[in-house]
């Protein structure tokens, strides 16, 4: 056993102004980062992965009787290549094509009917009145719409979707003139879907490009 009663008097006493040091912020962000991470490498070895077949007499890779239907979601990103094609329908048509799909009985048969519904609108050029609050359109990346008057008759189309438009210089400013000074205001702009998320599993999400602020009647 070590003997301390003739160890010099300042090996035992603490340390003046000692203070134990604090992580910084950068130290904490990057254990931060380093837990997500972890947490999503977790979860990719944990997913169940699709079965090849093995051991359950389906290597030929066609499914089994009973087995159930997987239907995959989209890209967001499959937009149709070439130019836009102009097409006549409004939101509220969109609204209505969408709650018909959700209406049908069995998920299967919902997430297909959804995929039908997005090949038929992704891609096409519009022409759509929307109203405009401040709060949702400060800036030209970051303006979304409210596609419905959900105060009004449209309150009955339940859809919780506001369009983002993609605008230019340009055309932000056009809309910052003709919202100038209103709390509310409504414009009809011109614009190409190139995103549309509509899923069992997801909200649903639209998006336009090549926005064009048409002028104010």
């Amino acid at each position: 056993m070590t003997h301390f009663a003739n160890a010099p008097r300042n090996l035992l006493k603490p340390v003046a102004n000692s203070r134990v040091r604090r992580p910084t912020h950068a130290t904490t962000l990057a254990l931060a980062v380093l837990l997500v991470t972890a947490s999503m490498v977790l979860a990719a070895c944990t997913k169940p992965h699709a079965d090849s077949g093995a051991g359950n007499g389906a290597s030929n890779g066609e499914p089994q009787a009973g087995a159930a239907l997987s239907v995959p979601t989209p890209a967001e990103s499959a937009e149709p290549v070439g130019p836009a094609e102009d097409d006549p329908r409004d939101q509220r048509q969109l609204a209505l094509d969408i709650r018909a799909a959700e209406a049908l009985r069995g998920s299967d048969a919902t997430a297909v009917q959804l995929q039908k519904v997005r090949r038929d609108w992704l891609g096409k050029r519009y022409h759509w009145q929307v109203t405009v609050l401040p709060q949702l359109c400060s800036r030209a990346e970051r303006c979304n719409v409210l596609p419905f008057d959900m105060l009004g008759e449209e309150r009955k189309l339940v859809q919780g979707w506001m369009p983002r438009l993609d605008l230019d210089a340009d055309n932000f400013a056009k809309l910052q003139r003709q919202c100038a000074d209103k709390g509310r205001c409504e414009i009809a702009f011109a614009g190409t879907m190139s995103k549309l998320t509509l899923s069992t599993e997801r909200f649903t999400a639209v998006g336009f490009r090549d926005v064009q602020v048409l002028d104010a009647n």
